[in-house]
């Protein structure tokens, strides 16, 4: 019978989780942006519904994921939260999350705009217009943000 080591099966729900985190709301960005250079609204309308489905089932529980299986590590004694190359990506993990709170209602109001935009809502259409390029500064910034993340992790601050 093979036995898992509990450190090592942390770690690798942990780098899973940050892997789909990661990519979902990259693809997440892509679907949008697509949708939107194709100007039909009513994929507009179908992006944003799968997007608030890929944050239900992929993005909130990888968010949710990622600092638990990390404390864990942390209190099984591989990592001090407090020194090296944690504390760092623990602040930038908090701006993540704070991004992804506001986009996450961004997101749900883009939806119901694209869904009244599809339907010839002018007044919506131009709030959509509006919101999305908000949405795009904050998605930018969480991607580098991420990218940050990662590259401590990987590299435990040793660049």
């Amino acid at each position: 019978m093979c036995r898992v080591h509990p450190v090592l099966l942390l770690k690798t729900v942990h780098l899973l989780a940050a892997s789909v985190f990661f990519g979902v709301s990259l693809a997440n960005g892509l679907l949008k942006t697509a949708a939107d250079r194709n100007g039909d609204w009513l994929r507009r309308d179908w992006a944003m519904q799968q997007i608030l489905l890929n944050n239900r089932l992929f993005i909130l529980p990888a968010a949710l994921l990622l600092p638990a299986t990390g404390l864990v590590q942390a209190l099984m004694g591989e990592h001090s939260l407090t020194q090296g190359w944690l504390p760092p990506a623990i602040l930038l993990y908090a701006v993540l999350v704070a991004i992804l709170a506001w986009s996450f209602r961004a997101e749900s109001a883009l939806a119901r705009l694209a869904h009244s935009a599809a339907a010839d809502d002018a007044q919506a259409q131009a709030e959509y217009i509006s919101l999305s390029r908000r949405w795009s500064v904050a998605g930018l910034i969480a991607t580098v943000t991420m990218v940050a993340v990662f590259l401590l992790m990987v590299t435990r601050g040793s660049l």
